[in-house]
């Protein structure tokens, strides 16, 4: 059996440590709070109101702070593996995009333009980027290039079904819009907030104003995970093997856990958004709209947005999953 090095140790022992004072902490924070409702001198017949207006240390003050309406810049980001070899299907789903946007900009990348990119605009992470495999490369880009100009992330393997103007104008208050891959609680339990192994949000088509927290924090995930991992103490998950590293440790999952944190520090419940709807500046997007999965694009459901329409597919029955 390997020895346990004195570095190991340490990560351990602080780790302990930060657990116990957590735990001591909330502990506190509990004995205050039978404290203040115990009070004598407190009217009992405003107990109700003088519990609503205790503050939670981070949260409310959070839900409070006025957010600004940022416009989406007008531009559409998407990436190839190479711009001299496009296929015709891929190219398709390319023109979707332009022949519906003509009043939006276009940008086509490849990996070369996207390590540029990296290197010129988020040189704090770039030691980061460069030890990633190539899927998660492409992933922290995604988040990076939103995070930088704004606009409208599409993967090539998707066909743009209805007009961006149209998204933006439905949902005029949000400065990012994230569509609901899929949503699967039983009822008596959906108004929890610790259930994000049943929600998981689309990161084929990504719309966002510069700058969003939700974007922004995603190198902080990508390390955390790969620090987890390095240590031996990320949870395995029987659908490793299915999805793939990738989806785990910068994509989807990740990504889901951005915005899942976002969404609970405004006091949401998975109930609000089950169908749908703005929370604060999120526009959370119908199942359909961005992670309908299609093999054609005949008899699409009226609310598909964006369809991943892959060259390639061995999709089952289409969006069974979905409720």
């Amino acid at each position: 059996m390997a020895k346990t090095s004195l570095f190991q140790k340490f990560i351990y022992v602080v780790l302990i440590c930060t657990l116990l004072i957590k735990v001591v902490s909330a502990f506190d924070d509990e004995n205050a709070l039978d404290e203040h409702i115990n009070d004598p001198e407190i009217d009992t017949d405003n107990k109700e109101d003088d519990i609503e207006d205790m503050k939670m240390p981070h949260i409310d003050a959070k839900k409070e702070r006025p957010i600004e309406k940022v416009d989406i810049p007008k531009i559409i980001h998407q990436y190839v593996r190479s711009k001299d070899s496009i296929s015709i299907h891929t190219q398709n789903n390319i023109n979707s995009w332009k022949s519906l946007n003509t009043d939006w900009e276009h940008k086509l990348y490849d990996y070369d333009d996207i390590k540029a990119f990296m290197e010129t605009h988020h040189a704090k992470v770039i030691d980061l980027w460069n030890v990633l495999d190539f899927n998660e490369k492409i992933n922290m880009w995604k988040y990076a290039v939103l995070e930088t100009y704004g606009g409208v992330y599409a993967d090539a393997n998707c066909f743009c079904v209805k007009p961006i103007n149209q998204w933006i104008r439905a949902y005029d208050k949000s400065n990012i819009l994230i569509g609901l891959d899929h949503l699967y609680i039983p009822k008596e339990i959906l108004n929890e907030k610790k259930l994000t192994d049943s929600i998981q949000f689309d990161i084929h088509t990504i719309v966002s104003a510069p700058g969003h927290e939700i974007l922004a924090n995603m190198p902080f995930y990508i390390h955390r995970y790969r620090v987890l991992g390095t240590l031996n103490v990320v949870e395995n998950d029987p659908d490793y093997r299915k999805y793939g590293r990738a989806f785990f440790s910068s994509g989807a999952a990740l990504f889901t856990e951005s915005c899942f944190n976002y969404l609970i520090e405004n006091n949401v419940v998975l109930e609000n958004i089950e169908d749908g709807g703005l929370v604060r500046d999120v526009a959370v997007l119908s199942k359909n709209a961005f992670a309908y999965k299609a093999s054609n694009l005949s008899d699409l459901p009226d609310d598909v947005l964006s369809v991943y329409f892959p060259e390639k597919t061995k999709l089952k029955e289409k969006n069974d999953y979905i409720i």
